[in-house]
């Protein structure tokens, strides 16, 4: 669950940067804050290192805050998670929420900082002030058993709230516990309901979800049309888990016509974006022949690729391969 973190400005609008900087140098730090912004939007973020450390060390924790994720991010600085976490605490204490949320973070995901039990305090510290995202992160722990007693109901009771909080990411793992019956009962109208409610705003994650619960859950829900229509829509929206999907509707022909070419086509985008199903799938296809040359020095390529992200099967497959004398 790796997360990125979000600068902070006071009230920045279209005021001019000279303006800015010279309300900074007369000690307005709302200013130095919202010119630092200006300077990082044009990823100039040693100015804006400079003139957040100027308002931070005046106690403005905006600019605490925005210096942690510098720090945290690597931009146009060393990376370096204790100045991160220095700075981030100095804005939390004074209940800056969003930076308790990305302490949360830092010790979600930090390198050599990792602590989850610390991830929940900080986590439940921005929830408790309603910031959305955090409830989210603190679900997560508690349906996964991060720093915290396994506790379904608990996730599920957070990540309500941060999806009416308007966390789409929440509402997708509401989705999921009902879809999966995770430690519940399976209840698809309500996969559904929260699935339909991200795609509908948008949210390509929720139209992905859905249309693999069209085409691979229970008879009941099965609907290889929809499946076709929310895997083509997340596809195009950049989400290539689902375009390997689709590729699969398309090679065995369920919700659209078969065509092993499309279905290539399908797997290699997937594939060129790191997606591990989908290079597996190019590879079988280039194993059997089947909508492209066969190729088993091409198949080799895509299952080590494969492999190398993460899919045992297409280790085993390129091992296959190597042994065998042609």
């Amino acid at each position: 669950m790796k997360k990125t973190l979000c600068l902070m400005a006071v009230s920045l609008s279209f005021v001019a940067a000279n303006d800015l900087e010279k309300k900074c140098n007369k000690g307005n730090y709302g200013a130095c804050v919202d010119l630092g912004v200006s300077y990082a939007e044009k990823k100039n973020y040693l100015k804006a290192k400079n003139v957040w450390l100027k308002a931070c060390k005046n106690n403005h924790i905006n600019a605490c805050a925005n210096l942690g994720i510098l720090y945290y991010e690597a931009l146009g600085v060393k990376k370096d998670y204790n100045k991160s976490k220095e700075y981030l605490t100095k804005a939390c204490d004074k209940n800056h929420t969003i930076a308790c949320n990305n302490l949360g973070i830092l010790y979600f995901n930090a390198k050599g900082m990792q602590d989850y039990a610390k991830a929940k305090e900080y986590y439940t510290k921005a929830c408790n002030n309603d910031y959305a995202a955090a409830c989210n992160d603190l679900g997560y722990l508690y349906q996964n058993k991060l720093g915290v007693k396994q506790d379904i109901n608990k996730a599920k009771e957070l990540y309500e709230k941060a999806c009416n909080g308007g966390s789409d990411t929440a509402c997708n793992n509401l989705g999921i516990l009902y879809a999966e019956g995770i430690m519940m009962n399976v209840n698809y109208p309500k996969a559904i309901e929260y699935f339909t409610h991200t795609c509908n705003k948008g949210d390509i994650k929720g139209c992905s979800n859905l249309g693999n619960l069209y085409s691979i859950y229970d008879d009941n829900v099965k609907d290889y049309n929809k499946a076709a229509y929310f895997l083509n829509k997340a596809c195009n929206g950049g989400e290539f888990g689902a375009c390997s999907n689709l590729g699969n509707m398309y090679f065995n022909g369920f919700g659209v016509e078969k065509d092993y070419i499309k279905a290539k086509n399908l797997y290699k985008l997937a594939c060129d974006n790191n997606n591990a199903n989908g290079c597996l799938n190019v590879g079988l296809l280039h194993n059997s022949g089947l909508g492209v040359d066969f190729d088993i020095e091409l198949a080799k390529q895509y299952y080590a690729k494969s492999c190398k992200l993460g899919i045992e099967k297409a280790c085993n497959l390129y091992k296959e391969l190597i042994n065998q004398k042609f």
